[in-house]
């Protein structure tokens, strides 16, 4: 889920239950490694280089010192664990193979070798962690620091809604901490702006435009980013939200707006809303995303 941003709990519960019942099975058994090494062996080599691998094919905005380090640590381990399990099977089939002197000490150092791997695997996910809190750190600021200069950067503003408009979407204002992470895009489209426009006058239609954006806009998470698209859409960046949990919750948000009182009106106006959503998995696949659920 971290790597491809999809919901797979299903994976998660499976990695529990192996987990448990191999470590069950290593620490209660008393026969040598061998047999044991046998079983889980291929188990954990399969584990290793699969989580490796998709490390190595995240997309280069994503890719860092710590994701590095871990994908290099995961496919030695799983590389580690293959060889093992070959060296003990063929302990078992042809004993002359294994009597060489190299791989006895192979395997009898194999083990420290791990140990030291997971001590290396285990900087690396620290290092994640710390990237990814610098990452927040500086997004924190730089929307702070965009704030801030909101009379300076006019041209980056809708003028109505006083959000950022799609020419900062162009210019990636805002996006550092999407970019960096996979996550979903999400337009929320005002199904009955053109007939509250037809039939109340743009006053009125921008009044709820702008009412719905704001309550949006403030029920977000603090690095999600709302901007306005077009006359009758939002674009909402959610990063690190996979694409069921994303139209949840801004379908969610959207429901939350009550109904606008409005002068010269004497009915409460609502906004009729609908929620596309397109995933991505880096900065390189986000403007895409974003031009798919608004085509």
């Amino acid at each position: 889920m971290l790597v491809r941003g999809r919901d797979m709990k299903w994976l998660w519960r499976a990695a529990f239950v192996a987990g448990v019942a191999l470590a069950f099975t290593r620490d209660t058994q008393h026969e040598p490694l061998a047999p044991l090494t046998l079983v889980t062996g291929p188990l954990l080599a399969a584990g290793y280089l699969a989580a490796g691998l998709l490390l190595v094919t995240l997309p280069p905005s994503r890719r860092s010192i710590g994701t590095r380090t871990a994908s290099m640590t995961l496919i030695a381990l799983g590389l580690l664990a293959a060889s093992l399990a070959i060296f003990y099977l063929l302990q078992r089939l042809a004993p002359d193979i294994t009597s060489n002197p190299w791989l006895v000490r192979w395997a009898r150092y194999g083990f420290y070798t791990e140990v030291l791997l997971n001590f290396v695997l285990a900087w690396a996910m620290v290092r994640l962690m710390l990237e990814d809190g610098r990452r927040e750190s500086d997004d924190t600021r730089a929307h702070l620091k965009l704030v801030h200069d909101r009379e300076k950067l006019a041209e980056l503003y809708d003028p109505v809604l006083r959000l950022l408009g799609r020419r900062a979407f162009d210019a990636q204002v805002g996006l550092d901490f999407a970019r960096a992470s996979f996550g979903s895009v999400a337009r929320l489209h005002f199904a009955n702006y053109q007939r509250i426009l037809d039939t109340h006058g743009s006053g009125a239609a921008s009044a709820v435009l702008a009412h719905v954006a704001g309550v949006v806009d403030s029920a977000v998470r603090p690095h999600d980013r709302v901007y306005r698209w077009s006359d009758t859409d939002l674009l909402v960046i959610m990063p690190r939200a996979v694409p069921e949990v994303a139209r949840a919750r801004v379908e969610f948000i959207a429901g939350r707006a009550a109904p606008l009182s409005v002068a010269g009106v004497k009915e409460s106006l609502r906004a009729e809303t609908a929620v596309t959503v397109a995933a991505f998995t880096g900065g390189e696949d986000l403007a895409q995303a974003a031009a798919s659920v608004a085509a």
